[in-house]
């Protein structure tokens, strides 16, 4: 040995005089053992490691594979649409324009029925109380009543089965969501200092959902609920309503679809609203009209395919 000579390089040394034992050992260390982890063998291969799983098949790679490109470029395209999104302006005036009405009503409504001096808010209901400065026992049971009529009215009329009869009915095919129903309630009223309801914005029901892709959803909500804004009504009930019944909330039945459309050149995902009247005319088979057409266009195996496409 020589003197001053580091005892590291000894002991590497020393393995390779005894039989070949120590290449035996720098072939490990270099990954060709079959002990080789496999997250080691992954930056060896060309795929990644969730691809080397022994219980795949091909097929099944080949799916995995074409279900991550896709999820690639819907990200891409969910960057470039960010990217392309209107700044500032446009949505400011939106706002704006918003809240110039917004105060317009709430003055109308403050000078007929009087101020808010305060608010009952449990979970997602919101009671707005005019004219009293004093909570009463009763203003929570408005809610709860509220709340317990709609839900009840949904049950009595099968909305709840119509919920399941599209996820096992129309919501099959050759690529099964993982879908899942939710109920609906929230409750959103307005009533004078002796607790008497002037407007009701409250809804019940159901919504069906699955994932589009890693950020957006596809959604389809049906149920009963009081509309007071003109478009939210469907075209054939929209004339027909006076302004006095809007402002205290029309009782309808009502289907919401959240999807993704071409616009642009982007895909982008959009929200409408279809609240028929139950008191009119025909509304029952309007309603299921809406809400098959909405659940035929919603179909998992339409987006997710056109989406691979």
């Amino acid at each position: 040995m020589i003197e001053g000579q580091p005892r590291l390089i000894k002991r590497n040394i020393q393995p390779l005089q005894q039989n070949g034992e120590g290449v035996a050992r720098r072939e490990q260390h270099l990954g060709n053992s079959p002990t080789t982890p496999p997250q080691q063998r992954a930056r060896e291969s060309q795929e990644p490691a969730w691809l080397q799983n022994p219980l795949l098949t091909q097929e099944a790679k080949k799916r995995l594979k074409a279900y991550d490109e896709l999820m690639r470029q819907k990200m891409e395209e969910d960057r470039q649409m960010r990217a392309n999104e209107p700044k500032g302006e446009p949505l400011l005036d939106i706002w704006r324009a918003n809240l110039i009405e917004r105060q317009r009503r709430d003055a109308e409504t403050a000078r007929k029925n009087g101020p808010v001096y305060y608010t009952v808010q449990p979970q997602l209901s919101l009671l707005v109380i005019h004219g009293a400065k004093e909570p009463r026992k009763e203003d929570t049971t408005l809610i709860h009543e509220t709340r317990d009529k709609l839900t009840n009215e949904v049950k009595k009329t099968g909305i709840d089965q119509i919920a399941e009869s599209i996820k096992h009915d129309m919501w099959i095919g050759e690529i099964p969501p993982v879908s899942v129903i939710r109920p609906i309630n929230w409750e959103l009223l307005s009533a004078d200092k002796d607790r008497k309801i002037f407007r009701n914005h409250s809804r019940a029901g159901f919504t069906l959902a699955y994932a589009y892709d890693h950020i957006r959803s596809i959604e389809l909500s049906l149920g009963i609920g009081y509309f007071t804004e003109e478009e939210e009504f469907v075209p054939e009930a929209r004339g027909r309503i006076s302004a006095a019944q809007r402002n205290k909330g029309v009782k309808s039945y009502f289907v919401e679809r959240i999807y993704m459309a071409e616009e642009h050149g982007q895909r982008v995902q959009k929200r409408e609203m279809f609240a028929i009247p139950i008191a009119s005319e025909n509304s029952s088979n309007l309603f299921i009209d809406y809400l098959y057409q909405s659940a035929k266009l919603l179909s998992p195996d339409e987006n997710i395919q056109q989406a691979a496409a």
